[in-house]
């Protein structure tokens, strides 16, 4: 029998090994900001519904995200509602208390371990029309994929769609994984472009914390 960990970082380690949905809790969204819609409808939704991303803005029908999405599940999605489709994560393989998918977000939601059941995954980004693509039996495959491509810490994550009801229980505990709120505010005062304040927070994950 497997004993559990004795040291305190490793049963740390050991809870956020799962996946997680990344995104920035401080920025606008309808008046408001991210994180307000999350807690208000108890919902993580897709960038279909949301019209907004914490990368390119194609979700849309023709556009690139919806090419990749229609690829990857066979049409499955081409022709239902909005709300119907995946989220977007990543697999946290290496345990990282920033989350699996730093480039998408300075925040994530960490999903409960029966959720793995209506996951798939792929390895590199779906934006790269990966071959490997499977459900939780390929995932130890894809891990060895990402730990052998030298990939920088930006784009060796594992990604995951979670496919189903994505309700998130945002419990105030939550409220200190909520950071940087610098970005967000900045975000909100539409003082500069959009898109390029996007790109703020890719250099703060990669080059923003301590090793």
């Amino acid at each position: 029998m497997v004993q559990p960990p004795d040291d305190s970082r490793e049963r740390a380690a050991a809870r956020i090994e799962a996946v997680t949905l990344q995104f920035h809790p401080d920025w606008p969204y309808r008046g408001g900001k991210v994180i307000e819609s999350m807690a208000a409808h108890g919902l993580y939704r897709s960038q279909f519904s949301t019209g907004i991303s914490n990368g390119g803005l194609t979700a849309f029908p023709g556009g690139d995200r919806w090419r990749w999405e229609s690829r990857l599940f066979v049409g499955r999605y081409d022709d239902g509602p909005t709300s119907a489709r995946p989220v977007y994560g990543a697999w946290n393989r290496r345990a990282d208390p920033y989350g699996g998918g730093i480039r998408f977000g300075s925040s994530y939601v960490r999903l409960r371990p029966e959720a793995m059941t209506r996951a798939t995954f792929c390895f590199p980004d779906s934006a790269f029309e990966p071959a490997d693509v499977g459900d939780l039996d390929v995932l130890p495959h894809l891990c060895r994929l990402a730990d052998a491509s030298g990939a920088d810490d930006l784009d060796e994550c594992v990604e995951a769609h979670v496919h189903g009801p994505h309700i998130v229980d945002l419990a105030r505990s939550l409220g200190n994984e909520l950071t940087p709120s610098v970005v967000g505010t900045a975000a909100r005062a539409r003082t500069h472009p959009p898109q390029q304040i996007k790109q703020v927070w890719p250099c703060l994950a990669r080059f923003g914390r301590t090793r």
